[in-house]
């Protein structure tokens, strides 16, 4: 049940950094915010969450992030392992809402 949560947490991050200008935000994500988690979401060799990727992820809108959980770009635009990302919540000590 976690892992569908942070599928939903990187999928929305795509979108995000797919859809819209730096100054904007989906979900509580900007581009920016995005591209501070991105090597952390990404193969071979993901680096650990940075504290501004986690700060950054603490301050988005879980529930909202929920909605793009079956999103197909987090592996086919923007190339993020969605195993990896779904580690990634729980890697910054978040408990996510549920359900999701």
């Amino acid at each position: 049940m976690v892992d569908k949560k942070m599928i939903v947490l990187v999928a929305l991050m795509v979108v995000a950094a797919v859809s819209i200008v730096d100054s904007q935000k989906v979900c509580n994500i900007s581009r920016a915010e995005f591209n501070e988690c991105w090597p952390a979401m990404t193969a071979p060799n993901p680096t650990l969450p940075s504290n501004q990727c986690c700060e950054n992820i603490r301050n988005a809108d879980l529930p909202c992030m929920c909605s793009y959980k079956d999103s197909y770009l987090a592996s086919t635009v923007l190339q993020v392992d969605t195993e990896l990302a779904m580690k990634l919540p729980k890697k910054c000590g978040l408990v996510l809402p549920s359900p999701c």
